[in-house]
């Protein structure tokens, strides 16, 4: 048998989940990855959304933006940010087109950021934004197998019921 070698080897350059305030970039798919490949491209200090997000997001600054508090569960998330100037929030989760989010109570789109994470557009200002996953068609399956479940007990118990009250 071949000895395990295992050697930590610590990473200086980790980013937290969440990060904001990176100046803005907009390009196509193809062009999106070729500068996320690009050895000196920098996730602290560019993010780069699909084309399309530029209406949405339109031309920001970089700009300075604190997390007051950051919570994380399966399938949501909660930031209270503070923002000197409009940003994004990028969160480096997997894009879904299922994550919706809030700020301040008022839905928000959820932007493609850097080909495979999520970006949400933040005002100037104190926000709380939350984030969470929800797959319409995976509940409408769930009822749909409910009530189907329970008219398949209602068929299989109903002749039982019958033979005990002595009808036939």
């Amino acid at each position: 048998a071949l000895p395990i070698c295992v050697e930590w080897a610590a990473r200086t350059n980790w980013l937290p989940l969440a990060t904001g305030g990176q100046k803005i970039e907009f390009a196509d798919d193809a062009e999106i990855l070729v500068q996320i490949a690009a050895p000196d491209f920098d996730p602290r200090e560019k993010v780069i959304l699909s084309a399309s997000a530029r209406e949405s997001v339109g031309a920001l600054p970089q700009s300075n933006v604190q997390f007051l508090s950051r919570e994380f569960s399966a399938n949501a998330a909660r930031f209270e940010i503070e923002s000197d100037a409009s940003s994004v929030l990028v969160l480096a989760q997997t894009f879904h087109r299922n994550w919706r989010a809030t700020i301040n109570g008022t839905a928000a789109p959820v932007l493609r950021a850097n080909h495979a994470f999520q970006a949400i557009a933040v005002p100037a200002g104190r926000s709380i934004v939350k984030l969470e996953y929800r797959d319409e068609k995976f509940s409408l399956g769930l009822r749909i197998s409910a009530f189907a479940w329970a008219g398949w007990l209602f068929a299989w118990v109903r002749p039982h019921l019958k033979r005990r009250d002595g009808v036939a």
